[in-house]
């Protein structure tokens, strides 16, 4: 089995934190605040930053996926990128569907 990519890597470690660490039940609007207040992941020795940005479709409205970014708090020009797609959900990061 090859190795697995480095965003993917880094999306489960982030979603292993948040389910770690957010006191508050999944899909809930007090989750996603949370998530929003609390970006930074530590994993494999260095601090990451997590931004997230939609993808729209061409009508502007329909969100298609997520543009998401961990960058390096310590090399900001060190970042991994990655497409998640929009209704995947984590299994769908778990199972390797996305990214």
């Amino acid at each position: 089995m090859p190795p697995l990519p480095e965003f993917r890597k880094l999306e489960l470690a982030w979603w292993d934190h948040v389910d770690a660490a957010c006191p508050h039940p999944v899909h809930s609007r007090l989750r996603y605040q949370w998530i929003r207040e609390n970006t930074q992941l530590e994993y494999g020795g260095r601090r990451y930053q997590r931004t997230t940005s939609s993808i729209r479709a061409e009508d502007g409205v329909t969100r298609r996926g997520f543009l998401v970014i961990y960058r390096d708090v310590e090399q900001p020009q060190r970042r991994v990128t990655g497409v998640v797609q929009a209704g995947s959900g984590l299994a769908a990061v778990r199972s390797g569907a996305s990214a």
